[in-house]
């Protein structure tokens, strides 16, 4: 006979204590009991960091109350019909002038001649979440510039279309280049630019504007500048493996230059684009001057 079986024949109180411990635990299984009040409750991950945060609140602020750390975590279904988040816009105090190159979502971005002001800065929701932002010129109380900047956040990912944009293939321009395309190269790279000359900025038609560039209008107005009712509109995109990016120009029309004039106006746009193509590619461009 083994030891331990010995010691069950000739140790009575041994052999009680196994077997309370084994009805014990298997009533402890089937019924659990309940915790005293005066027992920590766990933590969830929203609770701990709570936690952390109250531990490291200024004097002066409420600390978070205990049912809030201890509260635990649920789901909650989203209601059928709730809107996608559209992201959040920030209109910026429009005291800081910038020029040259700007960096923006790991490109470059060439800024025109002139001192620009950053005005809104806007955080888009979605499916691929984005990243826009608007600068501004104003000279005399007279908005003579605006480039607004798209790209998607650094958390977004890097995919881009597979097909060209039907932007590509906007209609009634001005002055239009589509970057051919080898069949060797990345089935998402492509790039082009346009010109057209665009009425939409009159206050009669800007709510069929994209809200970003609506609100970017109307800070100018309040900020004491005038928006002209027609202004040249040049559209720039371009998207490979690595991203997207595009880039809206809105520059004055005097809609009675000359043709010498047009055509300086219109070289500076083509000159422009090469600056952008650099400029996504992470290069310093060179900026070209404003057509005199």
């Amino acid at each position: 006979m083994s030891a331990v079986g010995r010691l069950w024949r000739r140790a009575p109180a041994w052999r009680l204590c196994v077997i309370t411990c084994v009805a014990s635990a298997c009533l402890a299984a089937m019924f659990p009991p309940a915790l005293p009040s005066w027992w920590p409750q766990r933590l969830t991950r929203a609770g701990a960091v709570q936690a952390g945060t109250m531990a490291m609140a200024p004097a002066g602020v409420a600390p978070l109350t205990a049912p809030a750390l201890v509260a635990p975590a649920h789901f909650v279904p989203e209601l059928e019909g709730t809107p996608p988040n559209d992201g959040d816009l920030e209109v910026l105090h429009a005291g800081i002038l910038r020029s040259g190159v700007i960096p923006f979502a790991g490109r470059q971005v060439p800024l025109p001649a002139g001192n620009w002001t950053d005005l809104v800065l806007a955080r888009l929701g979605g499916v691929v979440p984005g990243q826009e932002e608007v600068f501004v010129r104003i000279q005399d109380g007279q908005l003579t510039g605006l480039l607004q900047a798209s790209a998607p956040s650094p958390t977004a990912g890097a995919a881009g279309p597979l097909a060209r944009p039907q932007l590509c293939f906007a209609s009634n321009t001005i002055l239009r280049d589509i970057v051919p395309e080898a069949s060797t190269q990345n089935p998402m790279a492509h790039e082009c630019w346009f010109l057209i000359d665009s009425n939409s900025v009159t206050a009669a038609r800007r709510a069929n504007l994209e809200p970003v560039l609506r609100r970017s209008l109307a800070r100018v107005e309040e900020i004491g500048g005038h928006v002209p009712d027609h202004m040249l509109t040049m559209v720039y995109l371009r998207t490979d493996q690595t991203g997207w990016m595009t880039t809206v120009l809105l520059l004055p029309d005097s809609r009675d230059v000359s043709a010498a004039a047009s055509r300086r106006i219109q070289d500076w746009v083509r000159r422009y684009a090469s600056a952008l193509h650099q400029g996504y590619d992470g290069r310093a461009p060179s900026v070209p001057r404003d057509p005199t």
